[in-house]
């Protein structure tokens, strides 16, 4: 690399082998959260999904073969394999968004509430409030590689309202 000279590289197709989860306050919002955690989590990654030894084997030019929709984990690891049971605190950033990068979670395979991935807010005049991954009819949803996640909240004095985005990234 030397100062001043540009070289264009073409259009480079990144896969990534975790998902951004981000969660903050809107703008209209009368109290600001104290602190936001996942409650569930992977501890270790796949690097590319089963499969994918080339970038034309994820790369299509289109949505639905550009993006994974399932987890890629290996076939010996069970279904609880490799996860953290204990919340894990997510970050601030300058702007006051939460934001933790988590590896892929299989979510919509447990009936249980308390074996799913979900976001625990924290507010100074209430109980924890949780925030499911779910999609827009109300079904649990994994946690993606290559996808993120953007929670806005926005909390009233008697109610929480969650608008939810997931977006190839």
């Amino acid at each position: 690399l030397k100062p001043n000279i540009v070289k264009e590289l073409g259009t480079l197709h990144l896969l990534r082998a975790l998902a951004k989860i981000e969660v903050w306050d809107s703008p209209e919002t009368v109290q600001s959260m104290k602190s936001v955690s996942i409650t569930r989590h992977k501890t270790a990654a796949v690097p590319m999904p089963k499969g994918v030894t080339h970038q034309s084997h994820y790369v299509k030019g289109n949505y639905a073969g550009d993006y994974v929709t399932t987890p890629s984990f290996p076939d010996n690891w069970g279904p609880f394999d490799n996860e953290n049971i204990e919340p894990v605190a997510m970050t601030a950033d300058d702007n006051g968004h939460y934001i933790i990068y988590v590896p892929e979670f299989r979510n919509n395979n447990r009936s249980d509430t308390e074996q799913k991935a979900r976001l625990e807010i924290e507010y100074e005049d209430r109980d924890p409030y949780y925030i499911e991954f779910l999609d827009a009819d109300k079904k649990g949803i994994d946690i993606l590689r290559n996808y993120w996640y953007r929670f806005i909240v926005n909390k009233t004095n008697d109610q929480i309202e969650v608008h939810v985005d997931v977006l190839p990234y």
